[in-house]
């Protein structure tokens, strides 16, 4: 069987549209798979590959890695087995007013998803090492990748005629390393008293005030779990609520950081609702009169 020639393009949308229009004018049979980083049209023996992002080689080798790893590990294969809340932030009470700060104090935990893995010994020393030694801006896609979620749609005679999803394996690790990481922040966040701004994903942000007793307690608790962390100063930090939605700015190293987030005890309500009635539903008893 002849390989597939692949041809590289960067990802521009209009592209992406104009190919899959083009071929279904002229009535092929193809495949079209759509991901967070690419997309990828097959068509008899050639691949067209969009990419919204070039990883290095030593991205993937990382992640094959940890799939190494995972597939030999009995406790990775428990925890994959089950399911975990994927809420990464937090924030202060729903009844602030808006404000506006000179800077405020952020905690960041370095390396946070790649440590994670390690002391929940889910990975080896080695594979973490490798993680480590990824530009900055890598190490989070090698473990994300643990999370793809794709969509293949066929067509045939140019017609669409199957969606499938295809999903991780692995996912549930790494909505257990956002879980694990999410329970220490809330802790954080409970030391930080009335100090406390917001969290999102590995980073914890404070009023300018917070007294140094309470910055101890948090750096202690940080290194109890094996971390390591570096403050940051953000400049011109604003706080502004429109109704369930919170807009966070500032600047951080001179960088313009901008958050939308729906405020997360609202977020936490529409859940539980969400996860009763789903349950109610499941029961064929609750609707017999």
């Amino acid at each position: 069987m002849a390989k597939n020639k692949t041809e590289m393009r960067e990802a521009v949308y209009q592209d992406i549209k104009d190919t899959i229009c083009d071929l279904q004018d002229k009535k092929k049979d193809f495949t079209h798979i759509n991901s967070n980083y690419t997309n990828t049209v097959i068509v008899d023996e050639q691949v067209i590959k969009w990419v919204k992002e070039k990883r290095s080689d030593k991205v993937f080798m990382a992640y094959r890695m940890i799939l190494q790893d995972l597939e030999k590990n009995p406790l990775a294969h428990s925890v994959n087995s089950k399911v975990w809340d994927t809420m990464n932030y937090w924030n202060m009470e729903d009844d602030v007013e808006d404000f506006k700060l000179d800077h405020a104090i952020n905690i960041d935990i370095t390396s946070c998803y790649a440590y994670t893995l390690r002391t929940e010994r889910l990975i080896s020393e080695k594979t973490l090492d490798i993680l480590l030694s990824l530009e900055k801006q890598d190490r989070l896609p090698a473990v994300g990748m643990l999370a793809y979620n794709r969509r293949v749609f066929k067509y045939e005679s140019g017609i669409l005629v199957d969606i499938e999803q295809d999903k991780s394996p692995w996912c549930s690790i790494f909505f257990f390393i956002i879980y694990k990481v999410q329970q220490l922040f809330m802790e954080l966040k409970d030391l930080s008293e009335s100090y406390y701004i917001f969290h999102w994903v590995d980073g914890i942000f404070l009023f300018p005030d917070t007294p140094q007793v309470l910055l101890d307690a948090i750096e202690e608790r940080i290194s109890q779990e094996g971390y390591l962390l570096k403050y940051e100063s953000c400049r011109e930090f604003s706080f502004t609520r429109k109704g369930k939605v919170l807009g966070i700015d500032f600047k951080k190293g001179g960088e313009p950081k901008s958050y939308l987030i729906r405020d997360a005890y609202y977020e936490q309500h529409f859940n539980r609702i969400v996860r009763a009635l789903h349950e109610m539903q499941s029961k064929p008893d609750f609707w017999v009169n």
